[in-house]
């Protein structure tokens, strides 16, 4: 019997132990368990644009770790945090493990307490906990796959052999935490396909909700000069800026990048390379600042809390980069992506299946360093060479709100609890 027969089906759904129905109007309860710290993750989460806009309409009960091992300040909410047990340490995947009696007692208080009427997880440990807890209570659960979490876990560990256990140890768990939820939600087609490969769930099981964007923050800027001075800039006012921004992880080919800015620059071009991020995870921050400590053409901006900020850099800058690392295949089209073209910044990416498929035209794929350097090469002697697809892509992000992102979850999150299911 395939192991999808498991999962709560429509033809078992009808008999689940609290269904109620909901009007268009009247407001869900629920429950989102985060991939991270709601409000203290240097980098929010695509649940936390989500529910934040959902929270505006619905009540939003999140599952808070409490954890702030990046020292950023907190950001605001509208959800209704509801703490676990104090961190243990600073370590999320850790402190999950210690932490897992606490999180079944919340979970469970929870649901019973706040008539929780649908529960949405992005965790590994506490996903478990959550998608079981709900099966039991016939509450209907998602889980919303925004990465393909056994490669995202074992991202930050060196030694091959434990990388592999973790591997084989998360998704172990993700198998058995799909198994008792109701619907996948997936941010890619390619993590679709991956879900029903890789867990053997029917696809009709499986629904793609992409990421999304901030068109109320990352806009076209007219008035570069001014924004230069804003940012305390004008020193790199002549400078051909490439811009990368977002969290600063294994998973990135910064090597490729650095080595094409160094070519340029070496070539008599006025080239820098702003790195804008911060690690979340390991030493690939540290190590990287270190690098980039001694090389003239790069400038390390860090972390920006504030993300108007981060999308005057993005605008002030000629060229934006996504240089994820080609052995990557399993990428929806990231946040920084859409941010980089709502800026309308030409932007460089290695050839990801979905960003290429979703936006084709928009984007400016580079294969190598060689390519990479012609490329760039080309926009700098001519900087009207990608205005076309600059102008293409800023258009086209437009069907990638978080708006119409989160518009897309509560009419699923309405059916679910409609029926009891699906």
């Amino acid at each position: 019997m395939p192991r999808y027969a498991s999962l709560r089906s429509p033809r078992n759904l009808h008999i689940t132990k609290r269904m109620r129905l909901h009007g268009q109007g009247e407001p869900l309860n629920i429950l989102v368990v985060p991939p991270s710290d709601w409000v203290f993750h240097p980098f929010s989460s695509r649940l936390h644009y989500i529910f934040e806009n959902l929270a505006l309409r619905h009540n939003v009960n999140v599952l808070w770790f409490r954890l702030n091992a990046w020292n950023t300040p907190a950001r605001a909410t509208g959800a209704k945090l509801l703490p676990i047990a104090a961190p243990f340490t600073r370590d999320m995947s850790l402190n999950n493990v210690l932490t897992a009696p606490s999180v079944i007692s919340s979970i469970r208080r929870i649901m019973n307490k706040e008539s929780i009427d649908v529960v949405v997880t992005s965790n590994i440990l506490p996903g478990l906990v959550a998608s079981v807890l709900a099966y039991n209570a016939g509450v209907p659960c998602l889980f919303d796959y925004h990465d393909h979490l056994p490669d995202s876990a074992s991202l930050y560990y060196h030694h091959e052999p434990f990388k592999a256990m973790v591997r084989c140890t998360v998704s172990r768990i993700v198998s058995e935490s799909l198994r008792t939820c109701s619907l996948v939600v997936c941010s890619s087609f390619s993590l679709a396909k991956i879900v029903a490969q890789s867990y053997a769930i029917s696809p009709s099981l499986i629904r793609v909700i992409p990421n999304g964007y901030d068109p109320e923050i990352f806009k076209p800027v007219v008035d570069r000069d001014a924004l230069m001075k804003r940012l305390g800039l004008q020193e790199l006012a002549d400078y051909f800026l490439v811009t990368y921004a977002g969290s600063i992880e294994p998973r990135l080919d910064f090597d490729t990048v650095l080595a094409v800015i160094k070519d340029l620059h070496n070539d008599g071009h006025n080239v820098k390379l702003i790195i804008l991020g911060k690690g979340v995870s390991g030493n690939f921050e540290r190590d990287l600042r270190k690098r980039c400590a001694r090389l003239s053409f790069v400038h390390f901006a860090g972390y920006l809390n504030n993300p108007v900020d981060v999308s005057h850099y993005i605008a002030i800058s000629h060229a934006c980069v996504a240089p994820y690392k080609p052995i990557l295949t399993n990428f929806g089209v990231t946040l920084k992506v859409l941010e980089y073209l709502a800026v309308a910044r030409p932007t460089f990416v290695t050839p990801i299946p979905d960003i290429m498929e979703q936006l084709e035209g928009c984007v400016i794929a580079y294969r190598s360093r060689g390519d990479l350097y012609q490329k760039l090469k080309l926009l700098i002697t001519d900087r009207t060479a990608y205005k076309t697809i600059s102008e293409r892509g800023c258009q086209r992000v437009k069907d990638f709100t978080w708006t119409s992102t989160a518009y897309r979850y509560e009419k699923l999150l309405q059916e679910i609890t409609a029926c009891g299911g699906v």
